[in-house]
């Protein structure tokens, strides 16, 4: 006894890989463009950086990240920020942890030791 499958079924199929498929691209190409948005960030912490020490206020331990306060020209920056397993497991609550910040931009903030394979080596 061999199964036959009907046209409807053959037609159900062929739409739910198509629309796996496309979600899957769209997947991908999120993914793609976040990863640009970083770079592009990263590119201009990198033009013009300001180096300064963050309070750690509290620590995500679900997303593994920081939320972190800095002071610059006066003014007071709260961010939330993800970071390594390392770092996750060296800072506490209340240490001070070095960023990098965009002087432009100052809410524009980088880990500064996340950032040395970017920066180029002094000749």
């Amino acid at each position: 006894m061999k199964l036959k499958p009907s046209s409807s079924q053959i037609l159900s199929f062929v739409v739910g890989f198509f629309m796996i498929l496309l979600l899957s691209l769209l997947v991908y190409s999120l993914k793609s463009i976040n990863n640009k948005y970083n770079h592009y960030k990263t590119s201009l912490i990198l033009s013009d950086p300001y180096e300064i020490d963050a309070k750690i206020i509290d620590v995500f331990a679900m997303g593994r990240g920081f939320e972190i306060e800095y002071k610059f020209r006066g003014k007071s920056y709260s961010k939330a920020i993800k970071i390594t397993d390392k770092l996750y497991k060296k800072y506490k609550p209340g240490d001070k942890l070095p960023i990098t910040i965009s002087i432009h931009n100052p809410e524009l903030v980088r880990i500064s030791s996340q950032l040395q394979k970017y920066k180029k080596p002094n000749s």
